[in-house]
């Protein structure tokens, strides 16, 4: 099946209220755009003000999660000289279907970039980085680390995913306000 939203669900094991990440394989980027984006950032270079620019009839999937149970980590890491960030979303997507499998199992084997809030509400962008001529890249996008998918043992368990994607990067997540394009061209 591949990529495809997971939708927003009600129902007993939904936790709560729903919040939502965007993501979007790497090869559905266009890079050569990416790359020749005019003035793509703000003047501290940490807000990427432009758009991503997509492969036409390609989109972000929106990713619904439990609100409360995703964060974006970027601890530093390496040696003196040679430091980089970590950069780690974790959310928490409850219930299962053949649909959310279908999606998990694409996600878990290829890179993508991610577009999710920070704990102050704000849209930081992991996987694109910028490079030492100020061009964009997906140099070193997001992948799938793990995924401690549960059934429960009982009816009132908690069930579903609990995905992690990572990468590594010379600096912390940018800042995004650009638009997210979530309707395909088709």
């Amino acid at each position: 099946m591949g990529w495809n939203d997971i939708l927003e669900t009600n129902g007993s094991n939904m936790g709560g209220l729903t919040d939502v990440l965007h993501a979007v394989p790497v090869e559905d980027i266009d890079k050569v755009a990416l790359a020749a984006l005019e003035s793509p950032l703000d003047s501290l270079g940490k807000t990427m003000t432009a758009d991503i620019p997509l492969k036409s009839t390609k989109k972000f999937y929106s990713l619904y999660f439990t609100k409360g149970f995703g964060k974006l980590d970027y601890p530093l890491v390496g040696e003196v000289d040679g430091k980089s960030r970590e950069v780690i979303v974790e959310v928490n997507i409850p219930k299962m279907s053949a649909a959310q499998e279908a999606v998990i199992d694409a996600a878990s084997n290829g890179p993508c970039v991610i577009i999710c809030r920070d704990a102050e509400g704000q849209l930081r962008i992991c996987g694109i980085n910028v490079r030492k001529d100020g061009t964009l890249a997906v140099d070193w996008p997001m992948y799938m680390d793990t995924d401690a998918a549960t059934t429960g043992a009982a009816g009132t368990d908690k069930k579903g995913h609990l995905p992690v994607w990572k990468c590594a990067n010379p600096v912390s997540p940018l800042f995004y306000t650009g638009a997210i394009d979530i309707d395909d061209a088709t």
